[in-house]
This record gives structure tokens, C-alpha cells and sequence, in this order.
């Protein structure tokens, strides 16, 4: 015989011993296990989504503070070459991309009120350091050196502020130390 027609031959206590799942389980249990395990794992997508985005977002952070960090310094070490130099002529201009690039997106989160200020103060001598060498250039195209010269000394005096606090000649603790500011906000975990 054919193994189909034995299956037809089985005894029926043989038939009647096999375990019915069907009538045990219905199709509303089986629906909620499915929507259960689907919310389940939207869930936990959601959770990993906020942990990965919050590490890339430290992950930034850190990169735009470490960018800025970098400017700070040059502007210091540039602050440094001219009261060392004799330099009379504006030679350099002090960058300010990176802070007027990413320093709104680092106010938000990143900084204390005291880091906003330290920063803003610092990149306010930027600002006056470069509006000062333009203007000394305006001078000299003039032929007014006493102006010239008067804005040169005002320019010394900016970037006695701004240097290091090392090359500062500025004894430790007094006020106006810009760079020092600058330089604790970034490196400052909030």
C-alpha cells in the first residue's frame, strides 16, 4: 500500500493520543504575542538610537571644543609674537572661524554661564585685535603715524591680555587674563 492510505489505516487510538494544539491557542494570543514583541523591539531600537546619538553627540562636542581649543591657543601664541616682536605693521590677522562657527552650537550645551563669558570675552579681544590692526593700516595709508603709533600700543596691551599665562606679564591671579578663561571653559566637562 501506499504510505497515504496507512495513514488512513492508523488505528484510532494512535489518532486520538496526538496532542491538539489548535484548540488550545487562538488567533487573538498568537495577534497579541506578535504586537507585544514588535513593541518590544521598536522599544529597544528607540533606546539604542538615544544612547548612539548621545555618544556621537559628546563625540562632537569634544571635537568642536578640542577646534576651538586649538584656535585660542594660536591666537595666545600670536598675542605672544607681537609684544615680542618689534613689529610695528599688522602682519597677522587672529583667526576666528572656528568660534564664530561652532560656538552657538557649544552655548547651548556644552558651557557654563561662566565658560559663555570667559570665551566671548577672549573672542571680543579677537575682534578688537583685528578691527585694531585694520585701523593702524588706515593710518599708515593716511600717513598719520602718531594715530598709527597710538593704535599700536592700545594693540600691546590687547594682546598682553590674551597671551599665555606663562608669557603673561601679568602676575597670576589678576584680573583680565583672557586666555586662561578661554582655555579652563574648553577643557571644563559640563
Amino acid at each position: 500500500m501506499k504510505s497515504s492510505t496507512m495513514l488512513f489505516l492508523a488505528p484510532a487510538s494512535a489518532i486520538a493520543s496526538t496532542p491538539q494544539t489548535a484548540a488550545t491557542s487562538s488567533p487573538f494570543t498568537n495577534l497579541w504575542w506578535t504586537v507585544a514583541a514588535g513593541f518590544i523591539g521598536a522599544l529597544f531600537a528607540l533606546v539604542l538610537k538615544h544612547f548612539y546619538d548621545g555618544w556621537q553627540g559628546r563625540k562632537t562636542r569634544d571635537r568642536r571644543k578640542q577646534a576651538l581649543l586649538a584656535e585660542v591657543d594660536f591666537c595666545a601664541r600670536l598675542a605672544r609674537t607681537y609684544i615680542l616682536e618689534p613689529f610695528t605693521a599688522p602682519l597677522y590677522r587672529f583667526p576666528d572661524a572656528v568660534f564664530k562657527s561652532v560656538f552657538s552650537q557649544l552655548a547651548t550645551d556644552a558651557f557654563e554661564a561662566t565658560g559663555i563669558h570667559a570665551l566671548t570675552g577672549f573672542y571680543s579681544l579677537v575682534d578688537q585685535m583685528n578691527r585694531g590692526l585694520d585701523a593702524v593700516e588706515r593710518y599708515r595709508s593716511a600717513n598719520d603715524a602718531d594715530r598709527a603709533m597710538a593704535e599700536v600700543n592700545r594693540l600691546l596691551l590687547k594682546a598682553s591680555q590674551m597671551q599665555h599665562p606663562t608669557d603673561a606679564s601679568r602676575e597670576p591671579g589678576q584680573e583680565l587674563n583672557y586666555y586662561a578663561g578661554a582655555v579652563a571653559a574648553l577643557k571644563s566637562t559640563y
